[in-house]
C-alpha cells in the first residue's frame, strides 16, 4: 500500500511538472490541485495501514508437586503413585519376559488410575492429541527425559490401558533408563499430565 501511494505521488508530481511547463495560470492551478489531491490520498493510506499482528503467548502449564503416596488429578483422571522400584528383568509369563538394553534397567512406578469421565478412555495412550492426551515422563536432573516402555502383553502394565467410567485399575508404569539414573532417583521426578496441566512426583518419600 505504501509503495503504491509513493508511486501515485511521483506520477502526480511528474504530471504537475509537465502541466506547469505550459506557464499559464490556469494550468498552474490545476497542477497544484492535483498535487494536493494525491498528497491527501497518500496521508490517508498511510494512516489506514493494517496493524502488525502479534503472537498470542501460550498459557503457563499448571503444575502440582506431590510425593509418592499423594493423589493427583488431571482432567477426568485421578491417580496415585504409590512406590518406585528397579528391575533388571520383567517376567510377563512363564515363558516370556522383558529385558532392557545393555547398561540399562527398568524403573517401575506402582500406580492406581481411576477414570472419572463418562466414557471409556485409555490411561497414558500411545497416540492422541498433544494438548489433550495424558502422558508420563521420567525426568532426570530436570533435563533428561524418558518415556514409558512398551510392554505389550504384560497384564500389569498401565500404559495405554483402557479403563471404563468410574472404574479403577492398578499396575506399573515402566521406564527404561541408564543404571546411573536408576542409582540416583533422588534427582529424578515423574511428570504425569497434559500439555497445560500436570502432576510432578518426587521419587523419594
Amino acid at each position: 500500500m505504501k509503495k503504491r501511494a509513493v508511486t501515485l505521488f511521483a506520477v502526480a508530481t511528474c504530471t504537475a511538472a509537465m502541466l506547469l511547463s505550459g506557464c499559464s495560470a490556469s494550468t498552474a492551478r490545476r497542477a497544484a490541485k492535483l498535487i494536493d489531491t494525491v498528497s491527501d490520498q497518500v496521508a490517508e493510506n498511510s494512516a489506514t495501514q493494517a496493524p502488525v499482528a502479534t503472537a498470542t503467548p501460550e498459557p503457563t502449564p499448571q503444575t502440582t508437586q506431590l510425593k509418592l503416596g499423594g493423589k493427583g488429578q488431571v482432567g477426568d483422571w485421578v491417580f496415585k503413585a504409590k512406590k518406585v522400584s528397579t528391575k533388571k528383568t520383567i517376567k510377563a509369563s512363564a515363558y516370556t519376559g522383558y529385558k532392557p538394553s545393555k547398561g540399562n534397567v527398568f524403573v517401575c512406578l506402582t500406580m492406581t488410575a481411576e477414570n472419572k469421565g463418562k466414557e471409556e478412555e485409555k490411561f497414558l495412550p500411545w497416540v492422541g492429541l498433544e494438548n489433550q492426551m495424558i502422558t508420563a515422563t521420567l525426568l532426570y536432573q530436570d533435563k533428561y527425559e524418558y518415556k514409558p516402555s512398551d510392554l505389550t502383553g504384560y497384564d500389569k502394565c498401565l500404559t495405554d490401558e483402557a479403563i471404563k467410567p468410574l472404574d479403577k485399575k492398578s499396575g506399573l508404569v515402566v521406564f527404561e533408563v541408564p543404571k546411573k539414573v536408576a542409582k540416583n532417583l533422588k534427582k529424578a521426578t515423574v511428570k504425569i499430565g497434559t500439555k497445560n496441566e500436570n502432576v510432578v512426583y518426587t521419587l523419594t518419600k
